[in-house]
């Protein structure tokens, strides 16, 4: 979670991609007989913030978030206003909202969407909202963070669990999912950091998100992608197969498929010297260059058709792929474990920023 506004929750993939905010402080002029005014502070002013959003239909749901900001604006009511990293910034009415249609499909349905969400302070007297409420009664704002979070409607996902809040992964677990792998003692907490982050990209389950990028990190070892990279590959190429459908287990088919796959292909040569390394990315570049501008030929190169889905969804989607990569890589060479309180404390919003600014093209 990148923060909370009421019940509108930013995630990494929907965060804003700008975030400014102003204050002012105000004056009354008292002019005098003979000489220039003199100024009396009078107090200070409401603050407005300015957030900027991008929305793509290939990580995101723009009219449904676009009815999400126009549904919070409706109510008319003071919105707390939570960080992930549990930083509590104030309660804050929203009093304008633009958007802007970047791409439609021929039916209409919006693809991807920009604008900006303009809210101000309010310092009325209403009752604090959950989580607010318990930052000022003396609770830690992880504690208000998970109050707020726990307080939204689920979204149906897997078991009701909702993408922003998913459950600590038991270390003897991640330790249990990781002897096949050629993963030694001294890597486990690099792994771990891995499928937290994964896992929290994911919005899956936590225990379903072990398994699954176990059982396709299993896969990728089969053809010599070992180790965390090999690890952290499998996992981003198991969250790229989540876009393309949201029911793990087909993910998990079409990522396994195409590993299983890519050495009987005409690929393989232009694969095999990257697999310590961004096998996936490297698999995509070359299928790209073999179909050429008709992806539908893929088809002809991969001998089962969640292979060949595999593989038109890394090609369509690999600037994601990459990006989302390059996120569990950072998590893994961290030098103490991902915080298990959402973002954690001490992540500043311009590192935040940069995980979710996923090109679309």
């Amino acid at each position: 979670m990148w923060a909370q506004l009421g019940e509108v929750v930013f995630d990494i993939l929907t965060a804003p991609d700008s975030f400014e905010g102003s204050n002012s402080w105000d004056y009354a002029e008292h002019k005098v007989v003979g000489g220039k005014p003199k100024l009396q502070s009078t107090g200070q002013g409401l603050e407005e913030l300015n957030l900027g959003y991008s929305l793509h239909v290939s990580y995101a749901d723009p009219k449904a978030s676009l009815d999400r900001f126009k549904e919070a604006a409706g109510k008319k009511e003071p919105l707390a206003l939570m960080m992930g990293s549990g930083e509590y910034r104030g309660r804050y009415v929203i009093t304008a909202l633009s958007e802007t249609y970047g791409h439609t499909a021929p039916d209409g349905r919006i693809l991807s969407i920009s604008g900006r969400l303009t809210l101000k302070e309010h310092v009325g007297q209403t009752a604090a909202p959950l989580g607010e409420a318990q930052i000022l009664a003396g609770e830690s704002p992880a504690v208000a963070v998970k109050a707020l979070a726990d307080a939204v409607p689920e979204t149906g996902q897997e078991d009701g669990v909702k993408p922003w809040v998913n459950p600590n992964l038991l270390p003897e677990d991640v330790e249990a999912s990781l002897h096949d792998l050629d993963i030694t003692p001294v890597e486990w907490p690099d792994a771990r950091n891995v499928l937290e982050k994964g896992s929290e990209l994911s919005g899956w389950k936590s225990s379903t998100f072990v398994k699954g990028v176990t059982e396709v990190a299993k896969a990728a070892a089969g053809i010599g992608a070992t180790g965390v990279n090999g690890l952290a590959t499998s996992a981003a190429g198991l969250l790229t197969a989540g876009m393309t459908t949201r029911d793990p287990s087909q993910a998990v088919g079409m990522t396994k498929g195409f590993l299983s796959s890519v050495p009987t292909t005409a690929i393989w040569q232009t694969v095999q010297p990257a697999m310590q390394g961004d096998f996936f990315g490297t698999a995509a570049t070359a299928a790209k260059k073999l179909a050429g501008n008709r992806l539908d030929t893929l088809a002809q190169h991969f001998p089962t058709r969640e292979a060949e889905q595999m593989a038109r969804t890394l090609v369509t989607r690999l600037p994601v792929y990459t990006k989302m990569r390059g996120t569990l890589l950072e998590a893994a060479n961290r030098e103490s474990p991902v915080p298990r309180d959402l973002f954690g404390q001490g992540r500043s919003f311009s590192w935040m920023r940069d995980q979710v600014r996923f090109p679309t093209t």
